[in-house]
């Protein structure tokens, strides 16, 4: 299959997505372009922060352009990050009262599947270790007794794309901003997990959290309760949201996109999503997804291919696909994208791609139309496609 999936609304309180912004990009130069250093610091290369091109008769940009602060000149090698979970009470858990540990093994080749350490006030913090991701998360009961991840999240873990226009605010009266964001960050660097310097900060006040609601979740069935009814939003349950995008040890961000590889892989590769929300009372909920540890560094064998190439190479991954429907790529980002190694072992190598995103309506079979997102990744060195089987 083409690099398409269908967007699903099944919401998942223990998954996140970061936004594609990189708050510490290139500063916007004349004529709308952002500045990119090739390795000779005497050399600029420019890129349109904007880009509107027909390819084909199907193929259509419209996107905005967001490249990684510095040309990349390296790849790594990197493993899925190893969470010490002796440590997780003292970081979550500290002056909880009866701690409990637990563990789940697969059926079959007793292997540890996650580990949890669950306090007697509904606060808990789990390690899953399925797959490539070992994820990290951590909740008070607030988080999950209240619908904050509806208002949160769109599908599968992604911070929904209409976040900032459903919840404008810059601020809150009764949490102070600046020591939420240093409560997250704390968090994260604990665990030695390096970060971009700024995150993106949205605000859950309560009277959009209770708009929102009406609008979109009022007759949502909640099965912790026995009328499926959710709780009343109050003032008190006022958050912050703070997203921080990982980094790789030159300040490069790493992809948020987690995505399918081609058919040979039973596994996802996870992007890297670290969301926290901070309470009047404090962080009441971390999720940590898609870090890794970095193992060895080398060099690029070649220079990054130019927007342009890359832009053709996209649209040559159609030349043997029919396309009937009209396909618009939105966004366009040069950034460090996760591929197997070896995905027995789940080791990867961290390269720079070229990534593409977009939409594609399709007429469905009672008339209406349907709408499936669109993934290219091309490697910025070789112009090569990477195989994916759609957004994860």
């Amino acid at each position: 299959m083409k690099k398409c999936i269908c967007a699903v609304s099944a919401v998942l309180i223990f998954l996140f997505l970061l936004s594609g912004c990189f708050p510490d990009g290139k500063p916007k130069q004349p004529n709308n372009t952002t500045s990119d250093w090739n390795r000779n610091p005497n050399s600029i290369i420019t890129t349109p922060s904007e880009i509107q091109k027909t390819l084909s008769d199907n193929i259509i940009l419209d996107a905005t352009v967001k490249v990684v602060a510095k040309t990349p000149s390296c790849a790594y090698k990197a493993v899925p990050f190893n969470f010490d979970y002796n440590k997780l009470p003292d970081i979550f858990l500290q002056g909880k009262s009866d701690v409990q540990y637990k563990e789940q093994r697969h059926p079959t080749t007793n292997e540890i599947i996650w580990r949890s350490f669950n306090a007697d006030d509904g606060s808990v913090v789990i390690v899953n270790y399925e797959g490539a991701s070992n994820s990290l998360t951590f909740s008070e009961k607030a988080f999950g007794d209240y619908p904050y991840a509806l208002s949160m999240y769109a599908y599968e873990g992604w911070l929904r794309s209409d976040f900032r226009e459903k919840f404008p605010l810059e601020t809150l009266e009764d949490i102070n901003k600046e020591a939420a964001i240093t409560l997250v960050r704390e968090k994260l660097d604990t665990f030695g997990i390096p970060v971009l310097d700024t995150p993106e900060v949205y605000c859950l006040d309560l009277e959009h959290l209770q708009k929102d609601f009406e609008a979109n979740w009022k007759d949502f069935e909640n099965p912790k309760y026995p009328d499926g009814k959710h709780p009343e939003w109050k003032k008190e349950h006022e958050a912050y949201v703070v997203a921080f995008q990982a980094a790789l040890p030159d300040d490069a961000p790493i992809t948020r996109i987690s995505y399918m590889p081609d058919s040979i892989y039973n596994n996802a590769v996870f992007g890297s999503r670290f969301v926290g929300v901070v309470g009047k009372e404090g962080l009441i909920f971390l999720s940590i997804s898609g870090a890794y540890d970095v193992q060895e560094e080398r060099s690029l064998s070649g220079p990054v291919i130019s927007l342009e190439t890359a832009c053709d190479r996209m649209a040559a991954t159609y030349d043997n696909i029919l396309v009937t429907d009209p396909i618009e790529i939105q966004e366009i980002r040069l950034e460090y994208v996760p591929r197997y190694i070896n995905a027995e072992n789940y080791e990867f190598e961290i390269i720079p791609a070229w990534v593409f995103q977009g939409i594609q309506e399709t007429n469905d079979e009672k008339g209406g139309t349907h709408t499936d997102d669109v993934l290219v990744l091309i490697d910025a060195v070789t112009g090569k496609e990477i195989p994916n089987e759609g957004v994860f």
